[in-house]
C-alpha cells in the first residue's frame, strides 16, 4: 500500500489570519518528496509590524509574489 502525505506551512501578514504572505507545500509519497511549492504570496492587505518581525517578510517582498487566487490553480 502506498503512503502519501501533504505537508504545508503558511505565514500571515497580520493578526486577522485570513490571508497569507507565504506558503510552502511538500507532497511525500512512499517516503520520497515528489512535489514542492515554496512561494511568497501577495495578501493584498496591510502587514502588522509583529508579523514582519516574526517572519521577515515585508510588504515589498510579498508584492513580488502572486495573489492567492493566481496561485490556486498551481496548488
Amino acid at each position: 500500500m502506498s503512503e502519501r502525505f501533504i505537508v504545508f506551512d503558511v505565514e500571515t501578514p497580520n493578526s486577522f489570519n485570513d490571508r497569507i504572505s507565504a506558503i510552502g507545500i511538500t507532497v511525500i509519497e512512499d517516503r520520497q518528496i515528489i512535489s514542492e511549492i515554496d512561494t511568497l504570496v501577495d495578501p493584498q492587505v496591510r502587514f502588522d509590524r509583529f508579523n514582519i518581525e516574526l517572519t521577515g517578510i515585508t510588504p515589498e517582498m510579498a508584492k513580488k509574489g502572486p495573489s492567492f487566487p493566481e496561485l490556486w490553480s498551481e496548488i
